[in-house]
């Protein structure tokens, strides 16, 4: 029960940083593709519908 726990709390762990990096990623991207903004745009939308898969995958 208690390896359980604690694999349990490691993936949600993993899935946190994934998420962080993804943020920082997504912050850059921004910066980098501001002129590009039909670029952007798409993007924006992959990154909204991966973040809401992880989000739900989390819960």
């Amino acid at each position: 029960m208690v390896k359980f726990g604690f694999h349990l709390g490691s993936f949600v762990a993993i899935i946190e940083v994934l998420k962080r990096i993804i943020n920082t990623f997504y912050f850059y991207v921004h910066i980098f593709s501001f002129h590009q903004n039909i670029e952007a745009e798409k993007i924006d939308l992959d990154l909204d519908f991966f973040l809401g898969l992880l989000n739900n995958s989390a819960f």
